[in-house]
């Protein structure tokens, strides 16, 4: 049961992150687009202030956080299977989340919140590379997902 919990809880996690990176991906970005740079900037560099919170922690850590527990419970159940799903969506969004937003986004959005001069410039030295890392923390978490899924099929107790 302690297994099936952690992998529910990883699998939320998981698709609310890839609900977020997918929203930022498309329609955020497609909007910052459709507006002024200096808008663009403001909006972003309020939002990047304001990400914060035990939530955003939640979706954000979660994912490898619980799907690790889930592994370790479902590899002492015996549910190696499971376990080993769980493990990968783990390391992958470890991978494809955790590490590209520390190594990419983070120094991205530190460079547009302390960036001086005209915001046309500003939001094009930002706006394609952070996007364009973006998609693949959207494809990193839906795969993450997918496996979770497995995850959660093979830890059900045989019938």
């Amino acid at each position: 049961m302690l297994t099936l919990v952690l992998i529910g809880i990883a699998l939320i996690a998981a698709i609310l992150s890839a609900g977020l990176y997918y929203a930022f991906s498309g329609p955020v970005m497609r909007g910052f687009a459709a507006g002024t740079p200096e808008t663009a900037v403001a909006v972003m560099r309020a939002i990047n202030s304001r990400i914060m919170t035990p939530l955003f922690a939640f979706v954000f850590f979660g994912p490898s956080i619980f799907a690790l527990l889930g592994a370790l419970a479902a590899w002492r159940e015996g549910r190696s299977d499971a376990a080993s799903c769980a493990c990968a969506a783990s390391v992958i969004h470890a991978l494809g989340a955790i590490a590209v937003t520390m190594t990419v986004h983070l120094p991205l959005n530190t460079a547009l919140e302390r960036g001086t001069g005209a915001a046309t410039d500003l939001w094009r030295a930002y706006a394609p590379r952070w996007t364009a890392w973006n998609h693949l923390r959207s494809i990193a978490l839906l795969l993450a997902a997918a496996l979770l899924v497995a995850a959660l099929h093979l830890a059900l107790p045989a019938p």
